[in-house]
């Protein structure tokens, strides 16, 4: 999540996370923000989201309902269309690899 959330911030560290390796695109450390490890925890006590035994967060009924009154306010433009840029499922191999690291 830290990645996607330095990804919305750093377009370099979205092409990366995009699979965009080539060199003339800077790497990007991945910022880790403690607001959003707060929103999250937030998130998971209003019930929006719900962690796995594998720490893998998903989206709870409530929490697809609440996402389809973000898409229907028209609001988060810029950030929903950052996201678009990123192709696919966002993995942990995927992250590892837009901050650089080795397989």
């Amino acid at each position: 999540m830290h990645a996607i959330d330095t990804a919305l911030a750093d377009p370099d560290a979205r092409r990366r996370l995009a699979g965009d390796d080539s060199r003339d695109v800077a790497l990007s450390a991945v910022r880790v923000d403690p607001a959003l490890n707060r929103a999250v925890d937030r998130a998971i006590g209003e019930g929006l989201l719900s962690m796995n035994t594998n720490a893998t967060v998903e989206l709870t009924p409530a929490g697809r309902n609440a996402l389809e009154a973000v898409r229907g306010a028209d609001i988060l433009r810029a950030e929903r269309a950052a996201l678009a840029e990123i192709p696919g499922k966002i993995t942990r191999g995927k992250a590892r690899a837009a901050a650089g690291a080795r397989p």
